[in-house]
């Protein structure tokens, strides 16, 4: 399988965008957890698009060659410097 793996950025992303990332992320829902109502989306999106006062965050997602989702990943680390103990 050939595939592509792309930064997503929420902020910039569109309607059509989103409805694609639903599908994805929602047939995962159901089949994990499928006796739990799905997330809700509006929540969802203003998850994303917030940002985090104290880290970079950074969020991938892979795509077939027909733009299909087929994985996501993310990750973050602190902006300064933290005393974790």
């Amino acid at each position: 399988m050939n595939y592509r793996i792309e930064e997503f950025d929420p902020k910039l992303a569109s309607d059509d965008f989103w409805n694609t990332y639903f599908l994805f992320t929602e047939k995962l829902s159901k089949e994990q957890n499928p006796d739990d109502p799905l997330p809700n989306r509006e929540r969802v999106i203003k998850n994303q698009v917030t940002d985090f006062t104290d880290f970079h965050v950074t969020r991938w997602l892979a795509y077939t060659e027909d733009d299909k989702i087929i994985g996501w990943a993310g990750g973050g680390f602190p902006t300064e410097e933290i005393n974790w103990c």
